[in-house]
């Protein structure tokens, strides 16, 4: 099965991400768009010392409130993914 192209929509969208979780004092150490073959889709990946957390309800909650602050809301699947 050949991957979906990443379009320019979704550069902009991960931009737009970028600047709010910095508008919130979030700082994001990395950021990539990966394929996952798992959700057939593209994700952002984050990566930021304050999302390293054991508890992963409270990093979703520093994420969630930065994100609403700038008008994002959570969609099924989620626009972020965390991994350790």
């Amino acid at each position: 099965m050949d991957k979906e192209a990443m379009v320019t929509i979704d550069v902009a969208k991960g931009s737009e991400i970028l600047d709010a979780l910095e508008q919130a004092n979030l700082k994001v150490n990395v950021a990539l768009w990966a394929f996952m073959p798992e959700y057939e889709e593209w994700r952002l990946i984050l990566a930021a010392r304050r999302l390293d957390n054991p508890d992963v309800r409270e990093s979703y909650g520093l994420l969630h409130d930065a994100l609403s602050v700038a008008g994002f809301t959570p969609r099924p699947p989620p626009l972020f993914s965390f991994s350790r």
